[in-house]
């Protein structure tokens, strides 16, 4: 037999087992990281796309509301409340462990509440903090406690 087709299983008189499991031991922590960051990217956008849609739609309600649903005593109040109310549900489906902070209802820059009685806003605006939670999924890493800010401006429909 040739000596030279042959493959030494050993290299410099060591032997060669197990190194590639050493290799994969040492190559696991970046694989893993390249599996869990676009994991938790995605759904911290997902989180703030959502938590924008939120405040997208007690916008889009404010800025339908009538001169009969804002001119009332006090139904810009009432508005105001439905809209918060909006956000609630709304990020309450989102995530369970979702928590809504400081949902702030303005209509021409004040309070909702304080708009004087008979007359329409020019704009109105939704804006709130969410803290994204995901208890399952990175909180070994303490990434689940992520604020979100989300703000949405639109003219009113009447002006």
């Amino acid at each position: 037999m040739n000596k030279s087709l042959s493959i030494p299983r050993r290299r410099g008189g060591r032997c060669q087992r197990g190194l590639a499991a050493i290799e994969f031991a040492l190559c696991l922590p970046v694989l893993v990281a390249l599996l869990v960051l676009p994991v938790f990217f995605a759904r911290a956008f997902w989180h703030y796309t959502m938590a924008q849609k939120a405040a997208q739609n007690a916008a889009r309600y404010l800025a339908g509301a009538s001169a009969a649903e804002l001119g009332a005593p006090d139904a810009p109040r009432a508005a105001s409340r439905l809209a918060r109310e909006i956000v609630q549900r709304q990020i309450a489906e989102m995530s369970q462990g979702a928590v809504v902070s400081g949902i702030d209802v303005a209509c021409d820059e004040s309070s909702c509440a304080d708009t004087p009685e008979g007359r329409l806003p020019a704009t109105v605006r939704v804006s709130f903090q969410v803290t994204m939670s995901e208890p399952g999924g990175l909180a070994g890493f303490g990434w689940y406690d992520l604020p979100i800010n989300a703000s949405y401006t639109l003219r009113h429909a009447g002006n």
